[in-house]
């Protein structure tokens, strides 16, 4: 039943030859609800929630009940769609709370980077979790290129139980990977001493693409839903791929040459990033002839402030400002501090 829903619901119209871009991994806690994390059909029974189950302050999760249309909670803003070629792993820490008997909930919830435009098919790369029975999920590595050309991996049957403790996972794509170096999906659940679930594709898959712009949560649609059945779980601690994006946009509010008698100087400005990524740090060092002194953090973030100690005479402060991507943006303004 499981490979019927996927061949079912899987595809994408992508475009054709293209370069590998630069990632890195995007964390999220959830300790408030993240703005690059949007609802597909909003009226779900889950989203962003406040809990403690997953370790952190929040999570993303719910109660998932089968609709006839595709919805998601997921973030919507990887600055870009990841290809075949580039690697992909996600991670991060699972609490399955509970799941309908009567009846029994058989239908399926997707972790996963996946495409947010659908052409009757939904194209993915990650983990399914589908019901089984009133106690247990079978856990799924899952992968749908353009085309509709689904795969699936082996099931990891996982117990689902009101207050169970989180369970860590991982989900880990290799394009070179696998028996014949086509490409490897790997998902794990539970650690070291937890299940594997795997994909190896052959050569004949060797011209297909995908492009996934989202990660989190998703249900695909079903032709006939019950809505009296249902799976309760949250997702948290999470890493995931995206791409680096733009770097920092850095404003100094300072004119371009300064003179003053003052030292400490406080300078102060703004730093921002595209949406889904965020400063991590500004910091500032003085140059001074052929000195260069070391950088110093300055404080706040978004809206910062430096307080400059000085020399006498000319001297340059550079302001540099990095996002979590790894990228940077550096400032300068000239300076002469004179008696």
């Amino acid at each position: 039943m499981i490979v019927r829903i996927i061949l079912v619901l899987f595809g994408f119209a992508l475009a054709g030859a293209h370069a590998a871009s630069a990632t890195y991994q995007r964390n999220e806690d959830f300790a408030s609800s993240p703005k690059n994390w949007r609802h597909f059909h909003p009226n779900q029974f889950y989203g962003f929630e406040l809990t403690h189950n997953t370790g952190g302050t929040g999570a993303a999760g719910g109660l998932f009940q089968p609709k006839t249309y595709f919805n998601y909670y997921a973030d919507a803003f990887l600055n870009g769609a990841l290809r075949r070629d580039t690697p992909i792993t996600a991670s991060g820490r699972l609490v399955l709370d509970r799941l309908s008997v009567q009846p029994p909930y058989t239908n399926s919830t997707y972790i996963c980077h996946f495409a947010r435009g659908t052409n009757g098919f939904i194209n993915t790369l990650g983990m399914a979790l589908t019901g089984f029975n009133g106690s247990n999920v079978l856990c799924t590595a899952i992968l749908e290129f353009s085309d509709g050309t689904a795969f699936i991996g082996n099931s990891i049957g996982l117990p689902v139980a009101p207050g169970s403790r989180y369970l860590p996972w991982t989900y880990s794509w290799n394009p070179n990977g696998g028996t014949q170096g086509f490409g490897q999906l790997i998902v794990q659940v539970g650690g070291p001493s937890g299940g594997t679930s795997t994909i190896n594709l052959t050569k004949s898959t060797a011209g297909l693409d995908f492009s996934l712009d989202a990660f989190g949560l998703f249900q695909p649609p079903f032709p006939a839903p019950n809505s009296t059945t249902f799976l309760k779980l949250d997702i948290g601690h999470l890493a995931y791929t995206a791409l680096t994006g733009a770097p920092p946009v850095l404003h100094i509010h300072a004119p371009k040459q300064i003179t003053t008698a003052v030292s400490p100087l406080v300078l102060t400005g703004t730093a921002h990033v595209s949406l889904g990524n965020h400063i991590q740090a500004v910091s500032f060092r003085v140059v001074h002839g052929s000195k260069v002194g070391p950088y110093h953090t300055a404080t706040g973030g978004a809206n910062w402030s430096a307080s400059v100690r000085l020399p006498g005479g000319p001297s340059r402060i550079d302001v540099l400002a990095v996002a979590d991507s790894g990228l940077t943006t550096t400032g300068h303004r000239r300076v002469n501090r004179v008696p």
